[in-house]
């Protein structure tokens, strides 16, 4: 959230698979599917976890995979920041950058020192291209254990104990996705 804030808020391109957006009773929020403008720290913290989990039995939409749907938001708005930072040369001023991770606080320890810092924004201001991501939405589903949501190997049943940690299918597939 003070990142966002930090950077004047953040254009956020919002996936939603309902045609009217996300309406999310656990985060109060309420945002139309596709490019959302001047997104601020608040917004883009209740988008960033919003996932369809109905705390109000149900009206909820948007976000029909729950976790799945909210990992494709968190990413977008991760490139928000970046394209933000990058646009307003952030990377380039080292105070700013500093700035921006004071403005990190508590929520994030590192061991880096302002030399490595300085390094990291020459090497990261030279990169080009978008983030590459690996499919693997068809790989897990999602299941409850009690009230908690959790996410499942392809194949895994809450009832079935010995299958929940059976990652084997999931290390094949990315074996053959990394080597083509």
């Amino acid at each position: 959230r003070t990142v966002v804030d930090e950077l004047g808020g953040i254009d956020v391109d919002v996936y939603a698979d309902d045609e009217n957006g996300i309406h999310d009773t656990c985060q109060h929020l309420d945002l139309p599917r596709g490019m959302n403008y001047g997104l601020d720290g608040d917004k883009a913290l209740k988008l960033a976890r919003a996932r369809n989990a109905g705390c109000d039995n149900g009206g909820d939409f948007g976000l029909s995979r729950s976790n799945f749907d909210r990992e494709i938001n968190q990413q977008r708005i991760f490139n928000a920041i970046k394209n933000k930072a990058f646009s307003m040369g952030l990377l380039t001023k080292p105070t700013k950058v500093i700035r921006l991770i004071d403005s990190l606080g508590n929520n994030v320890k590192t061991n880096i020192t302002m030399a490595e810092v300085r390094t990291l924004i020459d090497v990261a201001t030279n990169l080009e291209g978008e983030v590459q991501s690996i499919p693997t939405v068809d790989q897990f589903g999602v299941g409850r254990i009690g009230v908690q949501s959790v996410v499942l190997p392809r194949g895994a049943s809450v009832y079935n104990m010995s299958s929940l940690f059976n990652y084997g299918d999931f290390q094949r597939y990315l074996r053959k996705t990394l080597l083509n």
